[in-house]
């Protein structure tokens, strides 16, 4: 049996589609060097326009070819004079061009160039001074190193650049104490090499260390002993202690003699002891005398006179004759 419906024509195969061309891979040196080539070439060719600055920072950040030494020079170089001769003063700018240079002073196949690139912008007015915070991470060595470099070499006079010298020393000054101290032998050996008092003393580091340190402790070795809570400190008085006669005090004057220990102190004389000797046996006969009973009583005077008269003697055992005096 033969159906009447005509056969249908058989389909041609569809061609096979063409594989895609591999994408060249981001990190291939190749094409990364081209891209950034392209990028250099456009802020060299437009450093008017406000992208110019930041591009190319950005590619200096991504990319640290020696091959592209050149172009990155050239760009900074139109971009560095741009930025001198505006006259916008935009708030950004300064930020950026301090981030270029940190970034330029890493190429050193083109560190002449770039030397020269630092000192215009460092000559600039505008450039650095107190008022421009930049970011920790471009707060560097390399700033301070260089600075010196071109200080020795001539390039940079400590007395014919003084303004451009001072207002980056207040920059430097602006740093975090972490980035000061590490920048701080390199700025020894400039103060050292090319003394400016008036210059690097606004550059000022924090007591106590690297990040300022604990405040100084008026007793480092902590507290005495003694000093605990509610006890008295071994040489003060105590508040309930009263004045006694063996303990003199401001208000009480004591008739205390000096004594060996107290200065001024002098000892009896013999020639005073012996005089005191015999004034003491004269009152003593005087009272015998004076005291002598009417003759009833004259046995008990007797007695009292001969009493008195040997504890005179006793005394002075007769060192002269007074006493033979009074018995008569």
């Amino acid at each position: 049996m033969h159906s009447d419906e005509p056969n249908a024509p058989a389909e041609p195969n569809a061609p096979i589609a063409e594989a895609p061309a591999p994408t060249p891979a981001a990190d291939d040196p190749e094409t990364v060097r081209a891209l950034a080539r392209d990028t250099l070439a456009w802020c060299r060719e437009n450093p008017a326009d406000p992208e110019a600055l930041p591009k190319l920072n950005t590619v200096l950040e991504l990319v640290h070819d020696p091959k592209l030494s050149k172009e990155v020079l050239a760009a900074g170089q139109a971009v560095t004079r741009h930025a001198i001769g505006d006259t916008s003063n935009a708030p950004a700018t300064h930020a950026h061009m301090t981030v270029l240079m940190a970034l330029l002073l890493e190429y050193e196949p083109t560190r002449d160039g770039v030397d020269a690139l630092f000192v215009e912008w460092l000559r600039h007015e505008r450039s650095y001074g107190p008022a421009h915070a930049t970011p920790a991470h471009f707060q560097r060595e390399s700033f301070v190193q260089r600075l010196g470099d071109l200080l020795g070499w001539g390039s940079i006079d400590v007395k014919t650049d003084r303004a451009a010298l001072t207002r980056f020393a207040h920059w430097v000054d602006t740093w975090t104490p972490k980035n000061k101290f590490r920048a701080k032998r390199a700025l020894d050996a400039v103060r050292r090499n090319f003394p400016a008092p008036e210059v690097w003393g606004v550059i000022r580091f924090p007591q106590g260390g690297e990040h300022g340190g604990r405040p100084a402790q008026n007793n480092p070795r902590g507290p005495r002993p003694d000093a605990a809570k509610g006890a008295p400190a071994k040489d003060a008085p105590r508040k309930d202690a009263q004045p006694t006669d063996a303990q003199p005090t401001d208000a009480q004057p004591t008739d205390a003699q000096p004594t060996d220990a107290q200065p001024g102190a002098q000892s009896p004389s013999p020639a005073q002891g012996g005089e005191g000797k015999r004034r003491r046996r004269r009152r003593n006969r005087n009272r015998n005398r004076d005291g002598q009973k009417p003759a009833g009583e004259a046995g008990e005077g007797a007695g009292n006179v001969k009493s008195d008269g040997e504890a005179a003697g006793d005394d002075d055992g007769g060192d002269d004759g007074d006493d033979n005096v009074g018995n008569a």
